[in-house]
């Protein structure tokens, strides 16, 4: 199970791109520890949470590609808004995307 990585030595990365409210990334970060079996009353040093509404889409996807290139041991990269980086010009796959009008 992904959660997995949380325990061993691998790192995670939750990226959200659409809350408004921080209150809402920390029950998600919450219920990402608790389903993990792990303390949710403390910092835990393999997940890290990004909160990035208020940046624009070619400003997120570089804070992502910092920190996945910066940061040692990554198991899993889960980023709610995923959207948003396909339809930016500067994606990789952009070019072989489709879209609903």
């Amino acid at each position: 199970m992904w959660l997995n990585c949380l325990k061993i030595s691998g790192k995670c990365f939750c990226v959200d791109t659409e809350s408004k409210a921080l209150y809402h990334c920390l029950k998600v970060m919450t219920r990402i520890l608790r389903m993990a079996g792990l303390p949710d009353d403390r910092d835990n040093e393999n997940l890290n949470f990004l909160v990035l509404r208020k940046y624009t889409p070619e400003q997120r996807i570089r804070i992502v590609e910092q920190a996945i290139y910066n940061t040692p041991e990554i198991g899993l990269v889960i980023i709610d808004g995923i959207r948003m980086w396909c339809m930016t010009s500067t994606a990789p796959a952009n070019q072989h995307a489709s879209y609903p009008s």
